[in-house]
């Protein structure tokens, strides 16, 4: 899958741009605060409905006006599928695919697309809430139908949070209503912990390989999942295990009054020969296994989409790294069907053969020419 067509107004500091594309890598080179981060952002947005940079879409909009405008054209094979999305600064969003008006939820992981970032460090060094967002965004890539459980999840956790405040404040005994919380908890949550183990699972292996190849190294990396609740074989068996660690830690989740089990508390441990990375590893170690996060969720992808390869971003990524893992990341995402690149300075980049490249200078954009 590539994207063929990006058109933009009004969008953070771009007026209006249209810019066409074809297969291959795409260099964005200017510097900082030009509009080549807003440029990737706005094609994160159209395939994704979301940004990594922001919670609140009102940030997308150029000062001084109402919303703004993206549409995106993508191929996939045969097929043409036209995303234009009308966001607004104040309000709900519009989106259309192909001419109708279609929910954003509907169009998870119809264009699969990965986004390498400076804050991917945070993967690897950050807290646990960064890795469950990793691991759980994957997950909804690769089945979008699971949104409804995790959008499911969060209200169940919310709502028998508040449930245990009161019964913290009261001194209340338990209640028949907060057995009702409990089983619909145990449920959603028994089945948000398969759904990570599994994707675990096959995720693995491909991060394993990416790290060898980044780090030059053949070393035994291991992603653990480190749950509150042990996943068991069985979905049937997990959830009796969970509702065996409510049941005993009753008095504990009042006194607390909050939700102490259950997926929104674990954490991804990652380690390399046994040693927790986030404890132990080098700044450049550190990097090697965020990258290797970002291309095996890459490989992931490519392994089950039925449309092709994602599309790939890789946002002031290279300015991060030293010489010998610049060339080999390059090396891993050049076999993918298109990537964007973007860079400050030139000699960041390492060389890539047959590159367009694009300079950006206050929300304008250019194409050099070679020669």
């Amino acid at each position: 899958m590539y994207l063929q067509e990006l058109s933009l107004a009004t969008y953070r500091n771009i007026s209006s741009v249209a810019l066409t594309f074809r297969p291959g890598v795409t260099v964005f080179v200017g510097p900082n605060g030009q509009g080549k981060t807003n440029l990737v952002e706005a094609i994160e947005y159209a395939a994704t409905q979301r940004s990594h940079r922001v919670t609140s879409d009102q940030a997308l909009v150029m000062t001084g006006h109402a919303g703004a405008r993206i549409r995106a054209v993508f191929r996939a094979a045969h097929r043409r599928s036209q995303v234009d999305i009308q966001v607004r600064a104040t309000g709900s969003n519009q989106v259309f695919l192909n001419e109708n008006a279609v929910q954003r939820k509907s169009l998870i992981g119809q264009f699969p697309l990965v986004f390498f970032s400076p804050s991917d460090l945070s993967l690897v060094r950050g807290d646990p809430s960064e890795r469950r967002r990793y691991l759980d965004e994957l997950v909804l890539k690769l089945r979008p139908s699971s949104f409804m459980i995790f959008h499911e999840y969060e209200r169940i956790v919310r709502q028998r949070n508040a449930l245990l405040r009161h019964l913290s404040r009261v001194g209340g005994r338990t209640t028949d209503a907060l057995h009702d919380w409990d089983v619909q908890l145990i449920d959603a949550g028994s089945q948000i912990l398969h759904l990570r183990q599994q994707v675990l699972t096959s995720l693995g292996p491909d991060v394993a390989a990416s790290y060898e190849a980044v780090a030059r190294r053949d070393q035994n990396i291991e992603l653990d999942l480190a749950a509150t609740v042990p996943v068991q074989p069985d979905l049937a068996e997990t959830k009796a295990v969970f509702g065996r660690i409510l049941a005993e830690n009753r008095a504990r989740e009042v006194e607390r009054g909050s939700t102490l089990y259950g997926p929104h508390r674990d954490d991804l441990v990652l380690t390399v020969d046994g040693l927790v990375v986030r404890q132990h590893a080098s700044h450049g170690e550190s990097w090697s296994f965020a990258l290797a996060l970002r291309l095996g969720e890459a490989e992931a992808l490519r392994r089950r989409s039925r449309v092709g390869d994602p599309i790939l971003i890789l946002d002031d990524v290279f300015a991060e790294l030293d010489r010998a893992r610049r060339t080999a990341l390059a090396e891993r995402v050049i076999g993918f069907e298109q990537v964007f690149i973007t860079a400050a300075v030139p000699q960041e980049l390492p060389e890539i053969q047959d590159e367009r490249r694009i300079s950006v200078h206050a929300g304008e954009f250019e194409e050099e020419t070679h020669g």
